[in-house]
């Protein structure tokens, strides 16, 4: 039971219930764990907090609370926390903003799924 790989535990957050389908969809296919979803900001701390997964992939624009303040709350408990922004914001200033609120990478909303991929791959825990 040892020899197990260990699957990269992912948080989807994301506001939009299609795109948030679609992530889930090509990240399970490719071997990961959706550990939760998250719908806005103060969800994801709350679930980042809770469920402590490896990777937590972050929308920045969302009701209720916006996806940079919950990167600082959850970078504050969860330091270590691998977390990818994922916005349809194109703006290189929104990155830097993120980067230093305590986010590790991005990527820009359309994507394609291989994007996505190579992303997460960067920060998996994979065995």
């Amino acid at each position: 039971m040892g020899d197990e790989a260990k699957k990269t535990r992912v948080l989807v957050v994301e506001d939009e219930k299609i795109i948030s389908m679609q992530i889930s969809r090509v990240l399970s296919h490719a071997g990961y764990e959706i550990v939760g979803t998250a719908s806005d900001g103060n969800e994801a701390i709350i679930k980042a907090n809770e469920l402590q997964p490896d990777v937590i992939l972050m929308d920045l624009v969302m009701p209720r609370m916006h996806g940079l303040d919950a990167i600082k709350s959850i970078n504050g408990t969860l330091p270590e926390s691998n977390i990818i922004v994922v916005t349809g914001l194109q703006s290189k200033s929104i990155f830097t903003e993120a980067l230093k609120a305590g986010a590790k990478d991005g990527i820009f909303k359309p994507f394609k799924e291989h994007e996505l991929l190579e992303v997460i791959a960067k920060y998996s825990t994979e065995t």
